[in-house]
């Protein structure tokens, strides 16, 4: 136990420097480019600005009249030009990366209100706010029609820049993946080399230490991963020691991926998918009745045999359920006998002891069950409603 211990310090000193070229091994990275990392802060995306291009909606009445000229002089005291103008029909407000001379800028479409407010896209401001609409300009001048990346649920990549990183992380992990740590883990997957791997000062003391072996699906984790891509097993393998990453674009080329201590309320890269087609369609037995007779069972007993019936594989989030104090591996569970579907037995564990259990699919579309705590299934739900991986 204490040569453990000491190993794990020597190891916590060196990761100190940690900001990795996929693909190399641990030995090889943990004490290179350490200078590049002094200069390059792990907030940054890009050095470069966007260009913004703002144009103010107005009406024919003088009192619009009278306010744009009141406007202009705030945007002139905040330095920016601002072209008022009367919209052409069916035309909205909008914020939104363009190309003009081959060059992306930001075009800002707002809206004046009666009120003299301006309305942009979810967004208004009073005359008397300068400092307000000074500081989301300065925003969409740092990061584009898309914003800070540890805010967006595309974390400020474009279209073209998402559907790459999700090629890249479509690749299918073909060996079993090291569970020791969460360094020889991410190692051990061999991600592709345009990607560059960086630790946050956060991440960095969770990243060599040993997950806990005894917590459900742990031990089995690293075989289980082999046929499923990289992009989501990365988001499981990194989960079971609260942690996950974003992908963020490299100004020298490729990607960043930025290991960061959370949980999916962090806006990191998913642990997962919805299905892009209907679930009864990707999982044809989710809503077919099965009998359900069972008097204080496991829990993880029960969760082997729904995805044995569903056909799919099952993982657990094993920081966030011991964050929530969740010991799946001693919950029992009881209930009369009756017919019910395998979606609703789920809801209704997950009821009972605050989990969330769900359906989700990586990349390529191969779909597992998700086993959580009920706020991060509630924080999935809420950030990727609506988003897809970009097509591979």
């Amino acid at each position: 136990m204490r040569l453990k211990m000491m190993l794990q310090t020597v190891l916590m000193l060196l990761v100190a420097t940690i900001c990795v070229p996929a693909g190399w091994g641990v030995t090889e990275f943990l004490c290179a480019e350490t200078q590049e990392s002094e200069k390059e802060p792990e907030s940054s995306v890009s050095e470069r600005e966007y260009p913004l291009e703002i144009d103010v909606l107005t009406q024919p009445q003088p009192s619009y009249r009278i306010n744009a000229q009141k406007w202009g002089r705030v945007f002139q005291e905040i330095g920016y030009i601002v072209r008022f103008r009367e919209g052409r029909a069916g035309e909205r407000t909008t914020v939104e990366n363009v190309e003009r001379l081959g060059q992306e800028v930001t075009r800002i479409v707002g809206l004046m209100e009666s009120d003299g407010r301006i309305a942009f896209r979810g967004r208004k401001f009073a005359m008397s706010e300068p400092d307000q609409i000074t500081a989301w300009f300065e925003e969409l001048k740092r990061f584009g029609a898309n914003g800070p990346p540890n805010s967006n649920p595309t974390w400020g990549l474009n279209d073209a820049q998402f559907a790459a990183v999700t090629r890249l992380l479509s690749i299918p992990v073909d060996q079993p993946v090291m569970m020791k740590s969460a360094v020889e883990a991410v190692d051990s997957m061999q991600l592709p080399s345009v990607v560059r791997l960086r630790f946050t000062d956060a991440a960095k003391a969770k990243a060599v230490i040993p997950p806990d072996d005894q917590s459900p699906g742990v031990s089995e984790l690293g075989e289980d991963a082999v046929g499923m891509s990289k992009g989501t097993v990365l988001a499981i393998v990194l989960a079971q020691y609260g942690l996950g990453y974003r992908p963020l674009v490299n100004p020298e080329g490729g990607y960043i991926l930025e290991i960061d201590a959370g949980d999916e309320s962090s806006n990191f890269w998913p642990v997962g998918w919805k299905t892009k087609e209907a679930i009864n369609v990707a999982v044809p037995e989710i809503f077919k009745p099965i009998t359900v007779d069972v008097e204080d069972v496991p829990v993880t007993a029960i969760v082997d045999l729904l995805s044995e019936r569903l056909k799919v594989r099952d993982f657990y989030s094993t920081a966030a359920l011991r964050g929530a104090k969740i010991d799946v591996a001693e919950l029992t569970y009881s209930r009369k006998p009756e017919k019910i579907p395998p979606s609703r037995l789920m809801s209704l564990m997950g009821d009972r002891f605050q989990m969330g259990m769900d359906i989700r699919t990586d990349e390529s579309g191969k779909c597992f069950l998700w086993v959580t705590t009920k706020s991060d299934w509630q924080a999935f739900r809420q950030r990727f409603a609506h988003v897809i991986p970009g097509k591979p």
